[in-house]
Order: structure tokens, then C-alpha cells, then sequence
């Protein structure tokens, strides 16, 4: 099976990640082709994955601009569309994922329709597939009333794909929680569980990043994903670490920080400098390793940030960046199910974290709910079944009845 995914990360890189994550499971049975558009991410590599990569764009204010700043725009769309042409023409794919659209990225809508037209027009059998988080909810960017937001996304669904995967976990958060008009949409709908990388996984890791070197005692591991630090928390937290240590009772513990994909900044790099407690990384792949390692997590709410929270049930201190429509709405999920503490940002302080920290690693009893946290795997055998697939491999009957893992808490002594 020949599949075509199509992704692009304007601000952040969350979509990219958990695209990449489900295109490397899918390319191991599949031949798959993954675009690459955005600004470059210091990622692990494709591994069988196809990477096709496209002039770039990133959102600046309400526009899409190109990442090389002294090129041509029209020119950068005109080429990203060649390319896309160029691909379907040699491939004539079987299913084309799209990532995300039309529930926004409404600005690419002329180069997703081109995409799924051209791709039909190759083969009027290719099944168009719309790919989309957990909370997918209108944005700033989507400048419409709500109800002309869900008759847009509904036409478009509607008229230009044939199914839609919702990569969450109907224990948590169903599709009709964040968009009003999920009884009206008319194509197969599947709730695929979470995406995560699982450990196992034959993950290249990019030159110069390793595994994390050891640490003598336990340290917190501090993260903002992929985006910008819009409310400051890493700057913040670095400036009052030594004050939260002593207030919530870990006076010995080290904090690792990870700083977004446009660099850490120069007040966080001027905050740490005279800390010894504390280690600056970049962003960087290797999160995950740290965050197994790790007694404690304090990041923002982004869901690669919270599905490998969930995987790895580090005790999570959630300070969601408010300026991305979906991580309140999540962060108050997993705090209602015990799966972590939460603080808006005008509340972070030295005071309530260290009181939220002394609340997660004294917690008592872990909290135990039913996760299915193989979102990926889900995925392919959706597609599967959807092009008339019916052999499953090992492993994936487990899947198919809804592969559950319990999470929660795990009490620091």
C-alpha cells in the first residue's frame, strides 16, 4: 500500500512529531511518504519513511511566510506544489493522510485541495484520510463565528475526504467533546488511541544528541515542546528552582532543561548561568529518554508532551501555554483524572509549585485509569480495513479490542 502524508508545522512541531511517529509505524508494513515543510527540526530520522520535503513556511502573526526569509512567496507555492505533483505522478498513492485540515491550517486549503484533487484525478480509488489530535478545537487563525467554523470544516470533510482518524482515547476526551457538530459528520470516524513513541522503537537519533549521561541523585526535567515560551516558564521556573527545591522538600534535586526549536533565549540562558543545579539542552529527541529517567516533569500541555507523560506515568506538573487552543482543555483533563497537578501561568509561582510538587510526589494512592496508548498502530489498521486490508500481524489483535495500560501517580518515598 502507497501512502502520501501530508504535514505542516507553522509555530510549534507537535503535528510534525506525532506525524512522523505514526508514519514510521505504518512504513514498516507500507511504503509511506512524509512532507517536510516547516522550519527544520532536529528530529529523529524518517527511519523507512519517504521524507518529501517542500520549500518552507512558518506562520508570522496572521500570515504564512517562508522560513528562508529573502525568497520569492508566490514562488514557494508554486514550488511546494510541483513537488506535490511530482510525487503523486511517480507514486499515485493508495491513501493520502492529511494532517489536521480542514479543522485549521485553513491558509493551505488551496494546496491540500490541489493535493487530494490531483491525487484522485491518479487514482479514483485512493482513499482521503483527515488526520487529527485529541482536542482539535477553532483557533485564533479560524476568524469566523462557531457556527460558520463547524459548516466549514463539515463541507470540507465532507467533500473532500472519505474518513477522519481522531488521535485520542475515548477515556479521556471524545471528538464530540471539542467539536459541537460531531453528530453531523457523515464519513467513518475512529478514535485510533494516542500516539506515542514506545520503547522498542528503532529510533536513529540525529548526530550530537545521546542518551542522557547520568545523573548523580534524582532530577526534575523542565519542557515547552517545540513552541515558544510565550508566558516565560522555563525562564521563571530557572529563577525560582532553588526556592521551590527547599519549599517542596527536594532540596538535593538537579532540574534539566529543554528549550523550544527556536533556542532557549538569552534570559534563560542568563538565569541558569549561575545555577549548577541546573543543565540547559536544547531541543532535542532525546526528551523522551530523559523524561523515563526523570522523578518529576513540569512542562506545558502539548500532546506528544502528555502522551509520552501518559506512557512513561512521570509524576507531571502541567503549566499549559495558553496561547494554543487545545493545552488548557487538556491540562484540565489530566488533572481531573489524577494524572498530574496543573497551574495556569499566572499562577506559577514558587509558593504553588512547590505545593503542587509536594502534592505529586506524596500523593498516596496512584491513580489507575485505562489508556489505549497505541495510537499509531490503530491508525495503520484503520487505514488497513479502510482499503479492504483484513490480515492483521502479530500483536494486533490486542489493538483491535482496545489496548489498555494502566497510568497514574507513582508515590515518591
Amino acid at each position: 500500500m502507497r501512502i502520501l502524508f501530508h504535514v505542516q508545522h507553522l509555530s510549534g512541531v507537535g503535528h510534525f512529531m506525532r506525524s512522523l511517529a505514526i508514519a514510521r509505524h505504518l512504513a514498516a508494513h507500507h511504503d509511506v511518504w512524509l512532507t517536510q515543510g516547516g522550519i527544520p527540526v532536529p528530529t529523529a530520522h524518517g527511519g523507512r519513511v519517504r521524507l518529501l520535503p517542500l520549500p518552507g513556511l512558518r506562520r508570522s502573526g496572521s500570515m504564512l511566510v517562508p522560513v528562508d526569509h529573502g525568497a520569492d512567496p508566490a514562488g514557494i507555492w508554486h514550488e511546494r506544489r510541483q513537488r506535490i505533483a511530482q510525487t503523486i505522478d511517480g507514486i499515485r498513492p493508495d491513501i493520502v493522510i492529511v494532517e489536521h485540515y480542514p479543522f485549521s491550517k485553513w491558509e493551505l486549503g488551496g494546496e491540500i485541495e490541489f493535493l487530494l484533487r490531483h491525487a484522485l484525478e491518479h487514482n479514483p480509488a485512493v482513499k482521503r484520510v483527515c488526520s487529527v489530535r485529541d482536542i482539535p478545537l477553532q483557533t485564533r487563525h479560524e476568524q469566523c463565528t462557531p457556527a460558520t467554523y463547524a459548516d466549514t470544516v463539515l463541507t470540507r470533510l465532507h467533500g473532500q475526504f472519505d474518513a477522519l482518524m481522531v488521535h485520542g482515547d475515548e477515556n479521556l476526551c471524545r471528538l464530540d467533546d471539542a467539536f459541537g457538530a460531531f453528530g453531523s459528520i457523515r464519513i467513518p470516524v475512529c478514535h485510533t488511541g494516542m500516539v506515542c513513541q514506545c520503547p522498542g522503537e528503532d529510533v536513529e537519533i540525529s548526530d550530537g544528541d545521546c542518551a542522557p549521561p547520568p545523573i548523580d541523585g534524582p532530577f526534575a526535567i523542565a519542557s515547552i515542546g517545540g513552541g515558544n515560551d510565550l508566558a516565560a516558564l522555563l525562564t521563571r521556573l530557572a529563577a525560582h528552582w532553588r526556592d521551590i527545591r527547599e519549599r517542596a522538600g527536594i532540596a538535593g534535586w538537579k532540574l534539566v532543561m529543554f528549550g523550544g526549536l527556536t533556542g532557549a533565549g538569552t534570559a534563560l540562558e542568563e538565569a541558569v548561568r549561575h545555577d549548577e543545579s541546573i543543565l540547559l539542552r536544547p531541543f532535542s529527541p532525546d526528551y523522551l529518554s530523559w523524561l523515563e529517567c526523570a522523578g518529576l516533569s513540569i512542562s506545558c500541555a502539548g500532546y506528544n508532551t502528555c502522551a509520552n507523560l501518559m506512557r512513561t506515568a512521570t509524576p507531571a506538573l502541567l503549566v499549559p501555554n495558553t496561547g494554543m487552543s487545545d493545552q488548557v482543555r487538556r491540562a484540565c483533563l489530566m488533572h481531573a483524572r489524577g494524572l498530574s497537578e496543573m497551574l495556569l501561568p499566572d499562577d506559577f509561582d514558587a509558593g504553588n509549585a512547590a505545593a503542587a510538587i509536594r502534592r505529586l510526589l506524596n500523593g498516596g494512592q496512584a491513580t489507575r485509569i485505562e489508556v489505549n496508548l497505541q495510537g499509531a498502530q490503530g491508525s495503520r489498521l484503520f487505514l488497513e480495513r479502510l482499503v479492504g486490508i483484513v490480515n492483521g500481524t502479530p500483536g494486533d489483535a490486542a489493538v483491535t479490542e482496545c489496548a489498555t495500560r494502566p497510568l497514574g501517580r507513582t508515590p515518591v518515598a
